[in-house]
């Protein structure tokens, strides 16, 4: 995909969830953006996304007119590929705060962050299931071939779907 194009929109089954991904598309490099359309309305849409303003790469959320800009997460760590749960109350994404990138998951207000995966090999790019029952998301070790997985959002139960290896 050429990094300056902007994906187009898709909309979950939920009919509420719209999400596009791309790499930088815009001046404050968004690196990764879902848009959550939980509730009617242009005031109700917001953005998360990756960015490395301040020197570190941290989970931010705003509105998609560009207002309320706050970042969600602050640890040293890189902390990337932020998705919306379908419900619009919490964030998934990855991070490296353990040494492999894992998964977590965070409410909107900043509480509540818990670890979801424990993979050696690091999990990445998660995605929620429209139900937000669980998460979609790769396994790989920086080679070509990885695995999917799918992890449960409250018991943390690991599933590969793919079986690659």
């Amino acid at each position: 995909m050429d990094a300056m194009r902007t994906p187009q929109p898709t909309v979950a089954n939920d009919g509420l969830t719209a999400a596009a991904r791309g790499r930088a598309i815009s001046a404050i490099a968004i690196l990764v953006f879902s848009l959550s359309l939980a509730s009617v309305g242009q005031a109700q849409r917001r953005i998360a996304y990756a960015s490395d303003r301040g020197g570190n790469t941290d989970v931010r959320i705003m509105k998609a007119s560009g207002a309320g800009d706050r970042r969600m997460t602050t640890h040293p760590a890189e902390d990337r590929d932020p998705t919306w749960a379908p419900n619009g109350r919490q964030i998934a994404f990855a991070s490296d705060r353990d040494g492999v990138p894992q998964i977590y998951v965070i409410d909107l207000d900043g509480t509540g962050l818990r670890r979801l995966t424990d993979i050696p090999r690091g999990a990445h790019e998660p995605d929620w299931h429209p139900s937000g029952s669980r998460l979609l998301y790769s396994e790989w070790d920086g080679g070509i071939v990885g695995d999917i997985f799918t992890v449960d959002a409250e018991s943390g139960r690991v599933q590969n779907i793919s079986r690659t290896a």
